[in-house]
């Protein structure tokens, strides 16, 4: 079971996704969809691969900062996850 404090935390982590879906008239989200399809494709090069990859982890350290910005403790920010 969470926290308040967690919960808050874990709240806005996804919050922070959302908001990244929704700059830039969803230009973020159109990539993050382009690049998974073109890596789930049998026919796709390791780099595809990677680059999908790589904006993943970018996604979660933007959602991870947004759950800090909120919280504003480390503790909870972990303890969510």
């Amino acid at each position: 079971m969470l926290s308040p404090e967690e919960m808050k935390s874990v709240i806005g982590h996804e919050l922070a996704h959302h908001l990244l879906w929704q700059l830039n008239d969803g230009e973020f989200f159109i990539a993050d969809r382009m690049l998974q399809g073109l890596a789930e494709d049998p026919r796709s090069e390791f780099s595809h691969q990677q680059s999908a990859r790589r904006y993943q982890l970018y996604t979660e350290i933007f959602a991870d900062r947004g759950s800090l910005a909120v919280a504003r403790d480390l503790h909870s920010v972990v303890g969510g996850w």
